[in-house]
């Protein structure tokens, strides 16, 4: 949008019905046992372990050797009753599912002796066994000891919907009980890592209305601005909020840390706190001065989100702005455009140069036109020695307003600028009043220059023509220029060429079918295209000799 579009609109942040509304999302997250992704020690406080107390055997360890290993065994020294079971347990926090998880393990067992490995998962009440070494199948172990990247160590399993809870057992399956050896093989499990994905249906709940100045209806903000608000999530608990500005996420920030646990890679299976409150800061100098639309964000570690706004945020950074608009005085600006009219006097035919005053422009990209400009009183008297501001806005969606000069107005009230070679833009001429501004602006439409190098002006069939040049930016990726050839009352398209991100181009034709002596007139054409800020315009017509 541009500025003069955006002060003819209505202000319509006090018409916006402000709400806060959860995204589907569904999203999971992950948790990490024993080891981080890189290696580093992560807490197994979400797992537990449980001996089998109600046998009164006190023979079933467990220790924790992270960031290298979780182990869990069954003492051979000791002799171990039928049904005995070492068991550790992860359960989903609140409101959360378990979706999938990878086990980095290895079980050694004694299954001549009656003792075997499980690992179960429970959804809908019903317990599933999903891996194991079974006696009946003289399982003695499972992955590597000594390698702990082997991919036998790797156990993932993708949880039937709704599972809570994964049991992971050591089990003495005899009927007279496990016996002891002395300097035996204990039967054992070892945990290198646990990833578990949680699942979260729930996004965030914001409580009451975010305020700070950034959300004050009407006002206009510059510099760091900030806006604070409080949530509530009954999942993963609160993680973070965004500041989404003109649909483009420009800060992300944590609510609250809970101790740096409300980090990525999360180490605990409900990381972040379910009531969080915080402040976040926004630079408003990396927006362009203007109006733009701010939507409000609050996530959970899944990713669900709850939105707040849109609302309409003005913004003014630049001491040359037009914002607000102020009365009191009026600006007048108009290109000044040399015009020649012929008039017949005593059967002479005299040319008079005149001068007519445009306030908008199709030039050349090497052309620099005057604009001439007053300031005047509301009565119309004119404003000597006040300083006007000129400032220039590329025709792109979102361009920056850019300070390209300053004047002076004469004592008249009257003054001039001469413009640079550019792009298609608009030029606003600004003075400052106490409470805002008085403008006014011109605009230019500039058709891109297009120059073609020919590398042979003569050629043979079953050559190639080549043709470069260079096209002054910015350039949009995708840019197209076109070679056209004459076919006398029209010119034909016979190959695209792509422009480069830095503007230039080559452009190859290869000759096939030439007979005789050719001369064919040839140009290139660079249309109009949407996020170039160019007219478009063709190159000089010149002629390639072809002998067949």
């Amino acid at each position: 949008m541009s500025v003069r579009t955006w002060l003819l609109s209505p202000l319509i942040a006090l018409a916006v019905t402000l709400a806060a509304a959860p995204i589907a999302h569904a999203g999971t997250y992950p948790v990490y046992g024993c080891q981080t992704p890189t290696g580093g020690t992560a807490p197994m406080d979400h797992w537990s372990f449980s001996p089998d107390v109600n046998r009164n055997n006190i023979y079933d360890y467990w220790a924790d050797e992270c960031p290298g290993r979780v182990r869990m065994w069954m003492s051979a020294t000791h002799w171990h009753p039928d049904g005995d079971v070492a068991e550790a347990t992860f359960n989903a926090p609140a409101n959360t599912t378990i979706a999938s998880y990878t086990l980095t393990r290895a079980v050694r067992v004694v299954s001549q002796d009656g003792y075997y490995y499980q690992a179960w998962d429970l959804s809908a009440g019903q317990w599933h066994l999903v891996d194991g070494c079974p006696r009946a199948a003289n399982c003695g172990d499972i992955g590597d000891y000594t390698n702990h990247s082997a991919a036998s160590d790797r156990f993932t399993h993708v949880a039937e919907s709704g599972t809570t809870e994964i049991a992971l057992k050591l089990v003495c399956g005899n009927g007279n009980g496990c016996p002891a050896e002395p300097g035996g093989t204990s039967a054992s499990l070892e945990l290198f890592q646990s990833v578990i994905s949680l699942e979260d249906n729930y996004a965030p709940q914001l409580v009451g209305t975010p305020t700070g100045p950034l959300v004050t209806p009407g006002a206009l903000l510059s510099g760091i601005v900030p806006v604070s608000l409080a949530a509530t999530d009954r999942g993963g608990g609160v993680y973070d909020a965004l500041v989404e500005v003109d649909g483009r996420v420009i800060q992300t920030q944590a609510l609250d840390g809970n101790g740096g646990l409300c980090q990525s890679p999360f180490l605990v299976a409900a990381p972040c706190l379910g009531s969080a409150s915080g402040t976040l800061y926004v630079d408003t100098r990396a927006l362009a001065d203007g109006a733009h639309s701010l939507v409000l964000l609050v996530g959970d570690p899944a990713g669900n989100l709850t939105t707040w706004g849109p609302i309409t945020i003005e913004t003014i950074n630049s001491p040359c702005s037009p914002f607000p608009a102020a009365g009191g005085l009026q600006l007048q600006s108009r290109f000044a455009v040399v015009v020649r009219r012929r008039e017949r006097i005593r059967k002479r035919v005299r040319i008079v140069r005149q001068v007519r005053l445009v306030d908008h422009l199709n030039a050349d990209f090497l052309q620099r036109p005057t604009v001439l400009g007053r300031l005047l009183t509301t009565a119309g008297q004119p404003v000597g020695d006040a300083p006007v501001c000129v400032a220039a806005q590329t025709n792109l969606p979102g361009a920056p307003l850019r300070v390209v000069g300053e004047l002076n107005t004469g004592g008249s009230g009257v003054f001039s600028h001469r413009l640079a070679p550019g792009p298609s833009r608009t030029i606003y001429f600004i003075h400052r009043v106490l409470g805002g501004a008085v403008y006014d602006a011109v605009t230019i439409t500039v058709r891109v220059p297009v120059r073609v190098h020919v590398q042979h002006r003569t050629l043979h069939n079953g050559q190639v023509m080549t043709w470069t040049g260079h096209l002054p930016g910015p350039v949009p990726p995708g840019l197209l220029a076109l070679m056209q050839v004459s076919r006398g009352s029209y010119w034909q398209t016979f190959e695209q060429v792509a422009v480069a991100p830095k503007g230039g181009w080559i452009g190859r034709y290869r000759f096939r079918l030439t007979t005789g002596v050719q001369r064919y007139r040839f140009r290139l054409l660079v249309p109009h295209q949407a996020g170039y800020p160019y007219a478009a315009n063709a190159s000089a017509p010149f002629t390639e000799t072809v002998i067949g």
